[in-house]
């Protein structure tokens, strides 16, 4: 999910910071820079990890500021296709659930990466599974369990800042949702361990009724 990815860029040191930390105010700037932002093929940057090399302040003619060229590694996240990502829900429609990561709000799994047999509750405006008569809705605020499949960026939205409000996010994870595999809301598998357990526990006891049983017998032929 989480990867370090190494990068080199020129950042300018304005004068009025000249006499302060070289390598804390470049931090400073690469954070203000890349921090929340998404590059397109890369992933969103979460944090400068480390600076790597800081070469020769240059000044150029016209221009204020001390110009220095930095190789440093930012924490990224981009996960990777058939990881699994746990997450809440955020919102529904007929199109599929929105999901949110804490830190990143666009995973999104669109109705044709969900089963068939599934369907969407305009009443409760929610996405139900129906198996053998009992409905298992899917609700906001609900933990789930998702596969990614693809993750689509928008490089118009990141080139144009005009267009930041046209809905459409920098960043989206495509993921699907099913009813096996420990996809779906997690509260589906612990009740399915919950009564696993029970039939387990049910067994042992029939096991050890038979052989109280067994050895009742044996017990009477010996009197005998």
């Amino acid at each position: 999910m989480f990867l370090l990815s190494v990068l080199e860029d020129t950042m300018t040191i304005m004068p009025i910071n000249f006499s302060k930390n070289l390598k804390k105010q470049l931090a400073d700037e690469i954070n203000v820079k890349y921090a929340n932002k998404v590059i397109p093929d890369l992933g969103l940057c979460i944090a400068l990890r480390a600076i790597d090399h800081v070469g020769d302040p240059k000044y150029v003619a016209g221009t204020t500021g001390m110009h220095v060229k930095v190789r440093f590694r930012l924490i990224v996240f981009r996960p990777f296709a058939q990881e699994v990502l746990t997450g809440v829900v955020l919102d529904s429609d007929k199109d599929g659930i929105k999901v949110s990561l804490g830190f990143f709000h666009d995973v999104y799994i669109p109705k044709d990466n969900m089963p068939q047999s599934w369907e969407f509750n305009e009443e409760e405006n929610s996405w139900v599974w129906n198996y053998e008569g009992n409905p298992y809705t899917i609700d906001n605020d609900e933990s789930v369990n998702v596969r990614v499949e693809d993750i689509e960026y928008d490089i118009s939205r990141m080139m144009n800042p005009s267009a930041a409000n046209t809905g459409c996010p920098p960043m989206r994870v495509v993921a699907s949702m099913s009813a096996d595999g420990g996809l779906g809301p997690i509260s589906w598998w612990a009740e399915q361990d919950e009564d696993d357990d029970e039939e387990e526990v049910e067994g042992e006891g029939g096991d050890a009724a038979a052989e109280d049983g067994e050895g009742g017998g044996g017990a009477e032929d010996m009197k005998e």
